[in-house]
Order: C-alpha cells, then sequence, then structure tokens
C-alpha cells in the first residue's frame, strides 16, 4: 500500500498555495467556496508519518523516491523511516487531529474537494506551526517537511559501535563506549505526506 502511494505521488504532486492563501491564518473561515453539487460530501484524507535522520544511510525501501526528492531541497539528511500512516474520512470543513510522534498531532481540514481540474484545498496545522494553507493535486501525496524534532536519543549505529567497544579487551574501552554514547545524542526531524481522495473521474 505505501508503495503505491510513492508512484502515484511523483507522478505528478505540486505543493502550491490556494489562490487565497495569502490571507492572514486568522481569515481560514472566510475562505470562499463552499461544495457544489457534484462534490463529493465526504473525502478520505491519508497522512504517512515520516522520520528523517542526519546520521545514518538507511532508507526504508518504501521511502526511496521520497528520500530522493526531498534531498534535493534537504541534503543533509540522510536516513528515512517510516514510522505509521493512517486515514480518515471527513466532511469539508471538518476539522480532524492526525496522531504523529511523541504525542504530537497534526490537525488537518479540507476546504474544497477536488474540482473541474482535480486540484483540492486543504490546510493543516503541524506541531509547532501556525496552520498552513495549500493547492495540491487530488490523489497525489503532499509532501510537508515540518519544524519539528525527536527527542535527542543515540542513533542505532552508535550503540551497535558503542557494545563493540564495551565488549573489547583494552582499558580504555568502558570509557570510550560511554563517551561515544553521550557525545552521539541525535534528534529526527517529521516529515508528513497527506493525500486527499476521491478524484473526479474515479
Amino acid at each position: 500500500m505505501v508503495s503505491a502511494f510513492v508512484t502515484q505521488w511523483f507522478l505528478g504532486s505540486a505543493i502550491l498555495l490556494c489562490a487565497w492563501g495569502q490571507a492572514p491564518v486568522g481569515e481560514a473561515k472566510k475562505l470562499p467556496g463552499q461544495p457544489q453539487a457534484g462534490e463529493a460530501k465526504r473525502v478520505k484524507v491519508t497522512v504517512v508519518v515520516i522520520l528523517a535522520n542526519k546520521y545514518w544511510h538507511v532508507v526504508d525501501p518504501q521511502l526511496k523516491l521520497i528520500a530522493e526528492e526531498i534531498r534535493k531541497s534537504y541534503p543533509t539528511y540522510l536516513g528515512f523511516t517510516l514510522a505509521s500512516m493512517d486515514w480518515k474520512s471527513l466532511a469539508v470543513d471538518e476539522k480532524s487531529n492526525f496522531p504523529l510522534v511523541e504525542n504530537t498531532l497534526v490537525q488537518v481540514v479540507i476546504h474544497k474537494p477536488a474540482d473541474k481540474t482535480n486540484m483540492v484545498c486543504l490546510a493543516i496545522t503541524p506541531p509547532w506551526q501556525k496552520e498552513i494553507l495549500y493547492r495540491s493535486i487530488c490523489g497525489k501525496f503532499l509532501p510537508v517537511v515540518t519544524r519539528f524534532d525527536t527527542k535527542e536519543y543515540c542513533p542505532p549505529p552508535a550503540v551497535i559501535l558503542a557494545l563493540a567497544l564495551a565488549s573489547s579487551r583494552q582499558s580504555t574501552s568502558a570509557l570510550a563506549a560511554t563517551t561515544l554514547v553521550t557525545q552521539c545524542r541525535s534528534c529526527d526531524r517529521l516529515i508528513l505526506a497527506i493525500r486527499v481522495q476521491p478524484c473526479n473521474g474515479k
């Protein structure tokens, strides 16, 4: 299922501000355009949670294309992990929270489902950020690199090396292992991929 979204995403995803997206965030409720005749009364929203890091060249096979695309703008990110994926059926203008990591949430609201050109308008509120308005292609995953970093922890490669050092018989091994674990602490960056369905003609 996740493999399928990668292909769909990169065949034509786009991140564009809604035509009215330049208005202040606080005016989101004034956005024009209620659902018109023929538009779906409910839409399916899928949220994929990804963690990116700068210390380990390990990429989930299902996220290979995502990693390549994100590195174009964020070349320092090396590893990508698929943390979770969830979906909900929402009414237009219905706000809903999706769980992320470390007890954080992202709020999603669909202001306009797919129009005649299969464009959708949505707003999201990631952790530590204000509401962001987007216009995106229906059925394609919208990538969002948030400002949220996870708590610091010791990366798996460093843990493996520290265990190897600790098990060696050298007199300074224990000290070296402790120092490594102390100095290697790092964190991951939260990235979201959001898709809205159904689309016209499908």
